[in-house]
């Protein structure tokens, strides 16, 4: 019996699966990877997330914090932000493509600067939305 007792409570439960990249759960998995850019994953950063899916997704705030954690499960296993084009234009459509620019500026402002890296990822991203995905495929190759 007390086998089974410290069995139950040294077991790990099992992980849990990754959300779907849908526009939401890649949106926010965009900006834990902004957030990160710069080597420090903060406070002030973290709040503007669950602000902006309180404010874009009509969510509570502990719907928010979750819905940011599996975020973070999710960039984990995203491939790099400059192959991610194709992803992005299929599963971002055109109208949320400026609110995700502006919510990335919103992260990045969030503790107070942008810093240098920061700023290139979002500009990496706006690149990369503002193509058709035949020109990142022709881009990706050339």
């Amino acid at each position: 019996m007390i086998n089974r007792i410290l069995g139950f409570l040294s077991s790990a439960p099992p992980p849990r699966p990754l959300p779907e990249a849908d526009a939401a759960h890649l949106i926010g998995a965009l900006m834990i990877r902004l957030a990160r850019a710069d080597e420090r994953l903060n406070l002030p950063e973290l709040q503007a997330i669950d602000r902006l899916f309180i404010r874009r997704l009509g969510m509570k705030a502990v719907e928010a914090a979750k819905m940011r954690a599996d975020c973070e499960r999710l960039e984990a296993v995203l491939p790099p932000t400059e192959e991610l084009g194709n992803l992005l234009s299929e599963k971002i459509p055109p109208d949320q493509r400026f609110e995700l620019r502006e919510g990335l500026i919103e992260v990045a402002e969030a503790d107070g600067r942008i810093d240098p890296r920061e700023a290139e990822m979002i500009e990496e991203i706006r690149a990369l939305l503002q193509r058709a995905p035949g020109q990142i495929n022709a881009h990706n190759l050339a």
